[in-house]
């Protein structure tokens, strides 16, 4: 089973573990970003980052570094500080990684994908304390999480689980605790990849600023374990263009389907208590590849890929 992300959503088996484990937190490396590396350049291009995290200051520096140092923080000396900035006059989001990531210059971002740090056994959760302040109303900040696995086959990895994790303005320190859907239950990650921005990567509002301290990882598990298969959720056609059906077996009981961006942003989403089919009207959805989820009101899902082509 093939996942990627940017492009991340295949079918997935999502498996529930009835076994009550203990919880077990481990630190990422920097998790309280005590320690920082400079650029190396001289002014006004010496900026830092993290040690051991990946920023998108090396594509923005001609306007300004978006990721600084704080003295503001949780615990420690420092934390980090993440900024959205105007570049040529659109907003983009300030972008950090753990582990070593890939940037992108034609869009002033950071992939999330490329980065990671190495685990031995499969992240439940992410948690730590931040602060988000902005000037946009109903702007927030974003986290997210990827469970992966090299597949030396395609040499690229394999994404299986995934979580995002919107994060509201906040004045004093705050928790967040983001849960990573296990996308395959039979494979362990080899890495995890943590990403944290000042708001939507894909749609960046003006004046966040993002303060993250105190990022731990999460091995508890707590839920049942139940299987699902191909059948519980069929597309057609896929790729679709300007109309796209989904069918769903009512005997699992779901009751919303949610269409999503690569990067987590809702674009659909409807109530399907009773029903087996549903038409989704995809003409006006830019091209590209999204993912589609549905929902029991246990927590119980499945997702699949969709391909929209013009």
């Amino acid at each position: 089973m093939k996942k990627n992300l940017p492009a991340f959503l295949f079918l997935i088996v999502l498996i529930f573990n009835s076994s009550l484990k203990s919880a077990a937190q481990i630190s990422l490396p920097n998790q309280s970003f005590e320690q920082w590396d400079s650029s190396g350049q001289p002014s006004p291009f010496d900026w830092h980052q993290p040690s051991d995290w990946s920023s998108t200051n090396p594509v923005t520096e001609f306007n300004s570094a978006g990721i600084t140092k704080t003295t503001d923080a949780h615990s420690g000396s420092f934390a980090t500080q993440i900024k959205s900035q105007n570049i040529f006059g659109t907003q983009h989001a300030g972008g950090l990684v753990c582990g070593h990531a890939k940037t992108s210059f034609s869009n002033y971002t950071i992939l999330p994908i490329t980065g990671g740090e190495p685990v031995g056994s499969k992240p439940k959760k992410i948690k730590g304390y931040y602060k988000f302040s902005t000037l946009t109303p109903g702007d927030s900040a974003n986290v997210i999480a990827i469970n992966k696995k090299w597949n030396s086959s395609l040499t690229e990895p394999d994404t299986i689980g995934y979580g995002i994790l919107k994060l509201p303005p906040a004045n004093s320190y705050t928790q967040f605790e983001l849960i990573i859907s296990d996308w395959n239950s039979l494979v362990n990650p080899d890495s995890v990849v943590v990403a944290f921005f000042s708001s939507d990567p894909d749609t960046a509002f003006q004046g966040g600023t993002l303060i993250v301290d105190d990022v731990v990882l999460d091995f508890e598990t707590s839920i049942e374990t139940i299987n699902v298969n191909d059948e519980g959720l069929q597309v057609y056609p896929n790729p679709a263009t300007d109309l796209l059906a989904v069918y769903f077996n009512e005997e699992n009981d779901f009751t919303i389907l949610t269409f999503y961006s690569l990067t987590g942003k809702v674009i659909y989403t409807e109530n399907i208590s009773e029903k087996k089919s549903i038409q989704i009207k995809t003409l006006n959805f830019p091209s590209g590849i999204y993912w589609i989820e549905l929902r029991n009101k246990y927590g119980k899902s499945i997702r699949k890929k969709i391909l929209k082509t013009d």
